[in-house]
């Protein structure tokens, strides 16, 4: 979220990207955008080697919520990665909050996480 805000900043100010953080100056905007989806792509691997993990302790529950629960987060992550490419996610909380789409999909993977956490 951090990279895809300075690179939102650095988007939306184009020319004179000092002018509010005199670090932006230091980047250019394809470093920027390699930042922020190097980081998205770290961030879904990492959930998911969570997710496919294979625990010691038998799961209770018919349906695997942790192996589900990685289609909500990568939704997730593609929704925000829209505001983020259009330049428009200087504000994360603001996307976050906003977007009904991405708010929809972090309340079931919110769901599927707890169910997740609950059978382990």
């Amino acid at each position: 979220m951090v990279s895809a805000k300075r690179y939102s900043e650095a988007v939306q100010l184009a020319g004179a990207a000092g002018s509010t953080r005199a670090l932006l100056t230091e980047y250019t905007v394809g470093y920027l955008r390699f930042v922020w989806q190097l980081a998205a792509g770290v961030a879904v691997l990492g959930y998911c080697l969570w997710a496919l993990e294979e625990g010691g302790v038998p799961h209770t529950s018919v349906l695997p919520w942790r192996q589900l629960s990685m289609v909500a987060f990568i939704l997730a992550v593609l929704r925000y990665a829209v505001f983020a490419d259009r330049g428009t996610a200087g504000e994360p909380e603001d996307v976050v909050l906003r977007d009904r789409a991405l708010a929809l999909i972090g309340v079931v993977w919110l769901a599927m996480y707890g169910l997740a956490v609950a059978d382990w």
